[in-house]
């Protein structure tokens, strides 16, 4: 798991809960909302925010810090993985729970396991009952948020099962759908070791997954590595 925007936590390694000050969170521009005399309003009638991975990962919850005042905290958003796939709408708290003076933790738990590039927080409404797309200009239609942690789903290890068949050895193994499955081999466990791909990586379908192996006159270790 890791965490995006950690700056308002206390401890970063241990967050409990996220200060949700402006210069440690992330919040729009509102909509017709100026500021100060001379400085031109924010534009954002449909305000979103989205998290780019740096490889595709297997997401299964999301620890989520609001923004720290009610008003301009999130109250419902969809979650778009692939900015495309909607996982649905989420409903969040907007009379904040505060821990030792900072916003505390909730989590969101998915549907499903989702392999996504991004997620993005496409925001319906706020603390302050604006609808978004927003139809009303001002201060009321700021929104924001403090925090979010991304929870990677990892399946149980599978227990192997190897069969002699003649002159070969049937590795299988038990699977879960949509995950993908490296039988992998070595001749020795003395650190280092070094372990190599046997066949192609297989994708789980809930069934049982074989690999047929040609047999060895020494000794082989395998393992399965799922992801």
């Amino acid at each position: 798991m890791w965490t995006v925007n950690g700056g308002g936590f206390a401890d970063p390694t241990n967050p409990i809960c996220h200060g949700g000050g402006e210069e440690t969170s992330w919040e729009s521009v509102g909509n017709g909302w100026t500021e100060e005399v001379g400085i031109p309003g924010g534009d954002d009638p449909s305000p979103w925010i989205q998290f780019t991975f740096p490889q595709p990962q297997k997401i299964s919850s999301i620890a989520f810090w609001n923004f720290a005042e009610e008003g301009r905290a999130i109250y419902q958003a969809e979650i778009l993985a692939d900015a495309t796939n909607s996982l649905g709408n989420f409903t969040f708290a907007t009379n904040l729970v505060y821990v030792a003076g900072c916003v505390a933790m909730e989590t969101i738990q998915l549907p499903a396991p989702v392999t996504t590039s991004s997620l993005r927080f496409v925001i319906l409404e706020n603390g302050d009952g604006i609808t978004f797309p927003a139809t009303t200009n001002g201060f009321t239609t700021l929104v924001g948020l403090g925090a979010v942690r991304f929870s990677i789903a990892t399946p149980p290890a599978p227990l192997l099962s190897i069969t002699a068949a003649g002159f070969s050895n049937i590795v299988s193994w038990p699977s879960q759908t949509g995950y993908l499955y490296q039988l992998e081999s070595t001749t020795n466990l003395n650190p280092p070791t070094t372990w190599a791909s046997d066949g192609p990586a297989m994708t789980g379908n809930g069934a049982i997954l074989t690999a047929t192996l040609p047999a060895a006159s020494d000794n082989r270790f395998f393992r399965v590595r799922a992801q």
